[in-house]
């Protein structure tokens, strides 16, 4: 499937690769969801996992990209 049409979101924040192993049925609905959206799939899974931080962590979003410590409290690399 390629990157469906429209505009990117233009965050312009730089990326980091990962791979994943998710359940099947959400990584499809999540691929049907970008494709409604007209957005990339990461982009969907950014905006997921900043709305579990806001409402989980409190973080703000400048905190959801900053916060770079693990659970223990200490710094991560």
């Amino acid at each position: 499937m390629g990157r469906p049409p429209g505009v990117m979101s233009g965050e312009g924040r730089p990326k980091e690769k990962t791979s994943l192993s998710l359940d099947v049925e959400l990584m499809d609905r999540y691929r049907k969801q970008t494709w409604k959206e007209e957005c990339q799939f990461g982009e969907l899974i950014e905006r997921a996992l900043r709305d579990y931080a806001a409402r989980t962590w409190e973080w703000s979003d400048g905190e959801a990209t900053a916060n770079t410590h693990h659970a223990d409290g200490s710094a991560a690399s």
